[in-house]
């Protein structure tokens, strides 16, 4: 059954089907459209529907420490917090030390050092890129969203999530160079995944990779 309160209507034309980070079932659907049109629709995704929740759960349970707090992720390596006497967060080994004075305020605070380490790494990464692709953008911002790792308007300036520093190299480069193709062609038309796919050949395989990383996308909020 569908949830009404998961029922978005707009002035769209086609019904669009989404499962959320945590599992849960959207349905976008035309205003005008009857509920029991709407119904017989998603009836027909249900094996779809199924699957999807389930592997969503899945990815869930098997990333539930850093969901519930206990781990903390950088560079996609997984981390421990460690409390000491000191001001600064550092990083040493397998844990994350946190200045006991901050306890009170764990994710406030990592989320500030994840923004600056994001504006550190991953602002010039992007301008080495652009070099090597010879591109340039208006302007790039390191933004905190829930919905997307990163995007470029049609003014050519680009947003990247800070919670790309929690993501191995690798779908980093992925997301940034994704990102660039987009001052060519603005939209995913055959010709933006040919001068993706010469720009970063195994685009697929990274795509595929970064999937299992979109419930960070959901978190300390």
């Amino acid at each position: 059954m569908i949830n009404q309160a998961n029922i978005i209507r707009d002035n769209r034309k086609n019904v669009k089907i989404t499962i959320s980070t945590k599992g849960e079932l959207f349905v976008f659907a035309p205003k005008r459209l009857s509920i029991e049109k709407l119904k017989e629709i998603v009836e027909q995704k249900q094996e779809w529907i199924q699957r999807k929740i389930a592997y969503t759960k899945s990815e869930l349970e098997k990333n539930k420490y850093i969901i519930t707090n206990q781990d903390f992720l950088l560079y996609g390596k997984g981390y421990k917090i460690e409390y000491y006497n000191n001001k600064k967060i550092t990083v040493e080994d397998d844990k994350i030390l946190f200045p006991i004075d901050k306890k009170d305020n764990l994710i406030e605070s990592l989320k500030k050092w994840y923004k600056k380490l994001a504006n550190q790494i991953l602002i010039p990464r992007l301008n080495q890129l652009a070099t090597k692709l010879n591109l340039k953008y208006s302007i790039a911002k390191i933004v905190d969203v829930k919905a997307k790792w990163g995007s470029c308007d049609s003014k050519q300036n680009i947003k990247l999530n800070y919670k790309l520093i929690m993501l191995p190299h690798q779908l980093i480069d992925f997301v940034l160079i994704h990102e660039l193709i987009h001052l060519i062609e603005l939209n995913h038309s055959k010709q933006y995944f040919l001068l993706l796919s010469k720009a970063l050949p195994d685009w697929k395989q990274r795509r595929a990779q970064i999937k299992k990383y979109a419930f960070l996308l959901g978190l300390y909020k």
